[in-house]
């Protein structure tokens, strides 16, 4: 793939016929972006905002683009955790020699159903005990009752994590606010942040000390990144994690992650259980699996 060596933004604004009460001015205002590659093939790309319709004007696209590009030269780094489930301890400490071989020292830990509380105590403390300066919390997908939780968290907390992630249904708003005051660990949700609108809501009802992040549960970068500014205004902690991205949304998510300031392992655990590289699904109607493209090969299109 060739290298990008020049980024241009313009704006660019169509005369319109007629009146249209959606625009303020008699033209359709736009944004176009140019990129050209080292060997002068050139793509284009518009933002096409009007704050009647996108909460955006060619003003804040714009000068988003341009700072943006000024971005490009600096490099950040997005530590990873590594992901222990198992469901016996001397399955644990296989994965826990694995991860050290590979260089991760942090670990996040599946909890909950079908293991015991007792189990899972056990788990954590044989993951902090294997790694006493990392950085671990605990995910329970959902899988506590409020009793299970409350019983659990100082339990989980004196055997030295960082966090509860998901002890519980995210419905269950009385659950999550006696765990709030109760303070034993910082409670984290997962489940049910699929949009800056739940967050708000639940901010607002002191459900949680922070989020478990995920792009892809919440509808992609504009929606992660509002919601990063809301806990951010709010003071919440930020916790990464993913959906067992493959390579370009875990790029993504790095991004949002690096954008973010990030100082904690991300729990991206593509690179742990995904191996280099995708292939064609041939059970895939014919239309949907990959043919060259005129002018390149590989890409995937609508061979239709």
């Amino acid at each position: 793939m060739s290298g990008i060596v020049r980024f241009e933004v313009g704006r660019f604004d169509y005369e319109l016929v007629g009146e249209f009460k959606f625009f303020k001015t008699p033209v359709r205002p736009s944004i176009v972006v140019r990129l050209t590659d080292e060997n002068g093939v050139q793509g284009w790309g518009q933002s096409v905002p009007v704050e009647t319709w996108t909460y955006e004007t060619v003003e804040t696209v714009e000068t988003t683009l341009r700072v943006g590009d000024s971005w490009r030269c600096e490099q950040k780094q997005v530590k990873l955790s590594w992901t222990i489930q198992s469901p016996t301890l001397a399955g644990a400490e296989i994965q826990l020699a694995l991860a050290r071989t590979r260089g991760y020292d942090s670990f996040n830990i599946k909890l909950g159903y079908p293991r015991t509380p007792d189990y899972d105590l056990q788990l954590v403390r044989a993951v902090c005990n294997f790694a006493p300066n990392g950085f671990h919390w605990a995910d329970a997908n959902t899988n506590y009752d409020v009793e299970t939780a409350l019983a659990m968290a100082p339990k989980l907390a004196d055997a030295g994590l960082e966090g509860l992630e998901s002890p519980l249904p995210p419905n269950l708003i009385r659950g999550y606010q006696s765990l709030k005051r109760q303070g034993a660990l910082p409670i984290l949700m997962d489940e049910g942040i699929v949009s800056p609108v739940e967050v708000a809501e639940f901010i607002a009802l002191e459900m949680f000390d922070g989020i478990a992040m995920k792009v892809a549960r919440c509808g992609g970068l504009w929606n992660a990144s509002r919601i990063v500014t809301l806990l951010r205004e709010n003071n919440l902690l930020m916790l990464a994690s993913g959906l067992t991205d493959p390579d370009l949304s875990l790029a993504a998510s790095v991004h949002l992650f690096a954008w973010a300031g990030l100082n904690t392992p991300a729990a991206l655990n593509g690179p742990q259980y995904i191996s280099a590289g995708g292939h064609d699904r041939p059970d895939l109607p014919c239309q949907w699996r990959r043919h060259p493209c005129p002018g390149g090969t590989g890409a995937w299109h609508n061979a239709r």
